[in-house]
């Protein structure tokens, strides 16, 4: 049965693998195979579970950014897969198809970033539709905007342009996150307006310790149906959780921080003191459903920092992983609240976990 979920899951896919020539071999291998055999003669990966996926822009955003990541020979026998992806993406918005596309930031956002990785022919063309595209959605200045409000400067499910007051309850930091990287890897400077303005929000869902805070981040300093996934504290202030902890890391650098920065050490110790198998800071009805991308986010996070996992929680995160694959190499996730049910979804989460570099 196909189950029309809420548009309020979050789509997070970030990071995912390849394997070579041959039969499949690892768990990595395995998982990537299963992920580009669910791609669709009109080059998308579409969803069998639910119907705001359906369509398959967003999930093939993912794959491929998820691809992108990896070695050129770990991708290498993807290739005919990534190509008709490409292709499939460059295409313009057919209007008169059955389903509206979903989750169009985060599939501008992944795209531009797997374009400026893999910079096929003719990228840059593309990838400066996307830039554009994505300066339209950013809750700014031209949107009618004040620096003042809560969700200034980052980016929500992106429908059209956010003008004001509409879409501020879909502001979150993961969608921001997605965007900033990709700005960044198309070579979106720093200093960019666009950029500058992303940062101020990222800054403010951080949780300082001069603020009385612990270090952390939530996932909108407004709160929002995105963003609350840790509750509220005393003052009414949301709480730090994991995730959104590694977002925020990475949404930093991207941002400019460089790894010294006091912001960036005071999250990298809130995720040092917590990192586990299961999601720190979440309330209950959402930490099962949300440990494969916690997982995903983590390791993602020590990638950017270019810095390996510690202890015991890399071998932790890679049994949770390897726990929840199945035979064909699919992973599935712990509960349906953010889409983790998906066997697509939660195997592209799971692959960097998989990747053993």
């Amino acid at each position: 049965m196909t189950h029309v979920a809420p548009r309020r899951g979050v789509l997070l896919l970030l990071c995912a693998g390849a394997c070579g020539a041959g039969e499949p071999t690892t768990a990595l291998e395995q998982a990537l195979g299963y992920l580009w055999a669910q791609q669709g003669p009109d080059g998308l990966v579409h969803s069998d579970v639910y119907g705001t996926l359906r369509r398959g822009e967003s999930l093939t955003a993912a794959a491929l950014l998820a691809t992108a990541r990896l070695s050129a020979a770990d991708r290498a026998g993807h290739a005919a897969a990534i190509d008709r992806a490409l292709q499939a993406l460059a295409l313009p918005i057919d209007t008169r198809r059955e389903l509206a596309i979903d989750y169009p930031c985060y599939t501008a956002a992944l795209h531009l970033h797997a374009l400026a990785l893999l910079q096929p022919n003719g990228w840059q063309a593309i990838a400066a539709v996307r830039v554009a595209q994505l300066r339209t959605l950013q809750f700014s200045c031209a949107n009618g905007w004040e620096r003042s409000d809560a969700v200034f400067g980052g980016f929500g499910l992106g429908d059209g342009p956010p003008r004001k007051p509409a879409g501020a309850d879909f502001v979150t930091l993961s969608i921001t996150t997605a965007v900033v990287e990709a700005l960044r890897a198309a070579g979106v400077a720093t200093n960019d307006p666009v950029l500058a303005d992303a940062r101020s929000f990222v800054e403010r869902c951080q949780r300082l310790h001069e603020d009385g805070g612990d270090g952390g981040f939530h996932g909108c300093p407004g709160g929002g149906v995105l963003g609350g996934k840790g509750g509220v504290d005393a003052t009414g202030r949301p709480r730090s959780y994991g995730p959104a902890t590694a977002d925020g890391v990475r949404a930093l650098v991207a941002c400019g921080h460089d790894a010294a920065s006091p912001r960036v050490r005071a999250a990298v110790a809130w995720l040092d003191g917590r990192a586990r198998d299961t999601v720190p800071g979440l309330l209950p009805e959402f930490e099962p459903s949300l440990r494969l991308y916690w997982a995903s986010a983590l390791v993602c996070t020590w990638r950017t920092l270019q810095r390996p996992a510690d202890g015991q929680v890399g071998p932790a995160l890679r049994a949770l992983v390897a726990a929840r694959q199945r035979r064909d190499g699919a992973c599935t996730g712990f509960g349906a609240s953010m889409k983790e049910d998906d066997p697509v979804v939660a195997t592209a989460l799971a692959l960097p976990v998989l990747d053993p570099r």
